[in-house]
């Protein structure tokens, strides 16, 4: 697989580029695998969200278990990773896609329920986490067309969210955040909280899954630049 376009979103060194390509790399062949796999019959109840939190009665262990074996499938030793560490988002390094993936895998084990999930406060219905990356989609009305703001969390949720609100402390405005662009992304940060999303145009012919891993390495390198 080619990721020179995606790594061109972000990337301007060729110590950038080699170093993201090979994350990209390694996650697709783990999310690959998962995708592959037949995940549990969830038993969901959608009126306590986020689902990670309550909102699934058992089966999250065997969920972390299938992606944990993944992991070893390509020699990677995650085995002390526990639900508390994934709910509480404390990972780093390649435990932190165990995180991701394993959010991911919830995902798809409860997509096809038709639950009807929406933002809850601005947090994500199925992992509870806060978005960081939003897709901005041209979309035909009845008259005019528009852009349609949708934020998507790391697990893979996306639905559609107000243009300039922050999702983690609801404040709104366009004057209310600070903009940084890197490379195609722009990076609006809340000037109340700090909460840093990475915002592009759709572009039907990008992987989300890849482009979200592109906008999480920019925010470790726009963390670097603020220490």
């Amino acid at each position: 697989m080619d990721y020179r376009g995606y790594v061109d979103l972000l990337c301007s060194t060729e110590d950038c580029r080699s170093e993201l390509e090979e994350v990209l790399r390694v996650f697709v062949e783990l999310l690959d695998d998962v995708k592959e796999l037949r995940l549990p019959d969830l038993d969901v109840n959608p009126s306590r969200l986020p689902l990670l939190a309550g909102g699934v009665r058992g089966g999250l262990e065997g969920v972390l278990e299938i992606v944990k074996d993944i992991f070893r499938r390509h020699e990677l030793d995650v085995s002390d990773v526990s639900i508390r560490d994934v709910m509480e988002g404390s990972l780093e390094g390649e435990r932190a896609l165990v995180s991701m993936l394993f959010k991911r895998a919830l995902y798809e084990a409860v997509r096809g329920k038709d639950l009807r999930l929406q933002w809850v406060n601005g947090r994500c219905p199925v992992c509870g986490f806060l978005p960081i990356l939003a897709i901005v989609r041209r979309e035909r009305g009845e008259i005019f067309s528009r852009d349609v703001l949708y934020l998507r969390c790391t697990c893979g949720f996306t639905e559609s969210y107000e243009h300039f609100k922050c999702p983690s402390c609801g404040v709104r405005g366009r004057d209310a955040f600070e903009y940084n662009i890197v490379g195609e992304i722009t990076y609006r940060t809340c000037s109340r909280c700090g909460h840093t999303i990475g915002i592009l145009r759709d572009n039907p012919n990008l992987d989300l899954d890849l482009i979200m891993l592109v906008v999480m390495y920019g925010l470790v390198a726009l963390a670097k630049e603020r220490l």
